[in-house]
C-alpha cells in the first residue's frame, strides 16, 4: 500500500468530519477504512498532514484514540501527552474536550485524573467531556458523588453524558437520579436514562412511551422495547409515519407481534 493511498484516505476522513461533524455515522467509514494501513503509520501521517487548527486538531484526537493502542506502547505515550497538551491548552473547547475523552480512550485512570480535574470546569464542553470520562472503565467510589452533581448541570448536554456514565452503577443514588432524567426537559437526556436504567435490567414502559408519543423515536429506545418484549408499545411502533430507519422499526414490530401471538 502506497503513502498516497493512505493519504487520501485522511483526506476523506478530513472532508467527512468537516462536513458531517465528529459524531456523524459518515465519519466511520473513512475511520474504519484506515485499518487497512499499519496503525503507527496512520498516526504519523496524521500527525503530519492535519493542519493545526480546530478541525485538524479534532480529528487527529479521534485518530489516535482509535489506532495508537494498535500501533503500541510508544505511540500511546505520544499521543497520550499530545492529548493532555491541547486539554490544557487554549484552544476551543469542544476541541479540548474532544480531548480529554480521548485521554480517558488511551488510558482509563488518566481519563478518570482529568475528569475529575475538569469537572468543575466553567465551560460545559469540558464538564460534558468529564462526565463521559469518569464514567469510562467504569464509575469508582469516590467519582460517584461528582457524576451526580453532573447529573443536575444546568447544560443538557451536561446531564446526558452524566446520564450515559451513570450505565452500570447500581447504586440507590445513581438509579435515583436516572430516575429524575426520566423526566427531564430535554429529551436526548430522558432517552440516555432510559437506556442506562434498562441496561440495568429496570425497563421503563411509561418513559419510553412519553419519548414516543413526543414525536421522537430513537432506535435504542425500539431495541429496548424489543428486548423487553414491551408488546403494549407495539401500537405506537405501528401507527409511526413512514420514514428514516424503517428496517429496525419492521424488525420490532415483527418480533413484538410474534410475542404478542405467544401470550
Amino acid at each position: 500500500m502506497h503513502a498516497s493511498d493512505l493519504d487520501g484516505h485522511l483526506a476523506a476522513l478530513l472532508d467527512a468530519v468537516f462536513t458531517h461533524g465528529l459524531e456523524a455515522d459518515d465519519m466511520t467509514t473513512p475511520l474504519l477504512s484506515l485499518g487497512r494501513f499499519p496503525a503507527g503509520s496512520v498516526v504519523a501521517r496524521a500527525r503530519a498532514l492535519f493542519p493545526a487548527d480546530s478541525l485538524g486538531t479534532a480529528t487527529l484526537l479521534v485518530v489516535m484514540s482509535h489506532y495508537a493502542h494498535r500501533a503500541g506502547e510508544p505511540t500511546v505515550a505520544t499521543c497520550l501527552d499530545h492529548a493532555q497538551a491541547v486539554l490544557e491548552g487554549p484552544g476551543e473547547p469542544w476541541v479540548r474536550g474532544e480531548a480529554l475523552r480521548t485521554v480517558a480512550l488511551l488510558d482509563t485512570h488518566a481519563g478518570h485524573r482529568c475528569g475529575r480535574a475538569w469537572c468543575r470546569s466553567p465551560l460545559p464542553e469540558l464538564r460534558a467531556a468529564a462526565a463521559w470520562a469518569l464514567g469510562s472503565g467504569g464509575v469508582e467510589d469516590g467519582d460517584l458523588a461528582s457524576l451526580l452533581a453532573l447529573a443536575d448541570d444546568p447544560m443538557p448536554r451536561v446531564r446526558e453524558q452524566a446520564a450515559i456514565a451513570l450505565n452500570g452503577v447500581e447504586d440507590p443514588r445513581a438509579v435515583a437520579s436516572l430516575e429524575s432524567l426520566l423526566d427531564d426537559g430535554d429529551v436526548d437526556v430522558r432517552v440516555r436514562a432510559i437506556e442506562s436504567l434498562a441496561a440495568m435490567g429496570d425497563v421503563r414502559a411509561d418513559a419510553i412511551r412519553r419519548v414516543v408519543e413526543g414525536g421522537c423515536l430513537p432506535e435504542s429506545l425500539l431495541l429496548v422495547a424489543e428486548a423487553a418484549r414491551l408488546v403494549d408499545l407495539l401500537p405506537l411502533f405501528e401507527a409511526w409515519p413512514e420514514g428514516e430507519g424503517d428496517s429496525l422499526r419492521r424488525q420490532v414490530i415483527g418480533s413484538l407481534r410474534a410475542a404478542q401471538a405467544r401470550r
